[in-house]
């Protein structure tokens, strides 16, 4: 595996995936996972540099996922 994070998205795939939630619900409340600072400063400035080449874009989810180191 490369040290090197992509700078661009794969080619568009011909089929978009989607899931159908239930109207009305809500994510379940959790706590987020512990990072220490320097796993913290890392994380912002990874975000950072994929937000501003286009690889991700902030969510329109209420539901969110953990980062993992």
């Amino acid at each position: 595996m490369s040290d090197e994070l992509p700078r661009k998205l794969p080619p568009k795939m011909a089929v978009d995936h989607e899931i159908e939630l239930v109207s009305g619900t809500k994510p379940p409340a959790r706590a987020p996972y512990r990072i220490s600072q320097p796993e913290l400063v890392e994380l912002r400035k990874q975000l950072k540099d994929m937000l501003e080449s286009g690889i991700i874009k902030p969510a329109k989810s209420q539901y969110r996922a953990p980062v993992l180191f």
